[in-house]
């Protein structure tokens, strides 16, 4: 509801503000079926996706990407043809994408793609890709994940987490 009051006089009576209120119930209840429609919508096509092609697809949370019609806009460009053509191409450990800020690699060897870019810049960009690199940095990241494990354990806690600039050695 567009509410402003401009005077002390908006309700005139306790059934004007209980008519406010009840139309303010009903928009907020509508708002909220429909962003709740949309991130079931967007639940499903990540699973899709994940079941039919192998791609996993998750979003960074931030402000400019948590938006759901931007979610569900991303994951129909994700199931264009040349997408699903070039990531078929990938084996499945490297068929996870992150929808964030650039286009890159994440600090785990997952594909970034920014929303904003095209089918085309996407394309270009993972194709570009030094792949020995990001299984390596998989691999590592694998070997620091098993590290934390470890410890937590011997230290009786239920993680212990390593900054991502700490190496491993084996």
């Amino acid at each position: 509801a567009d509410f402003k009051m401009k005077n002390k006089s908006a309700f005139r009576t306790a059934s004007d503000l209980e008519r406010f209120l009840a139309q303010v119930g009903e928009e907020a209840a509508m708002n909220r079926m429909r962003m709740d429609s949309q991130w079931r919508e967007i639940i499903v096509r990540q699973h899709v996706l994940h079941r039919d092609k192998g791609v996993r697809v998750s979003f960074v949370v931030c402000s400019d990407h948590g938006c759901p019609d931007l979610q569900l806009s991303t994951l129909d460009k994700l199931r264009e043809e040349a997408v699903d053509s070039t990531m078929a191409n990938l084996s499945v450990e490297l068929r996870q994408i992150v929808i964030g800020d650039c286009n890159g690699l994440d600090a785990e060897g997952r594909i970034m793609l920014h929303p904003s870019c095209s089918v085309e810049e996407w394309l270009a960009h993972i194709r570009a890709i030094d792949w020995a690199a990001s299984y390596s940095r998989k691999a590592q990241v694998r070997a620091i994940r098993e590290q934390e494990r470890a410890a937590a354990r011997r230290l009786g806690l239920t993680f212990v987490h390593a900054r991502e600039d700490v190496e491993h050695h084996s």
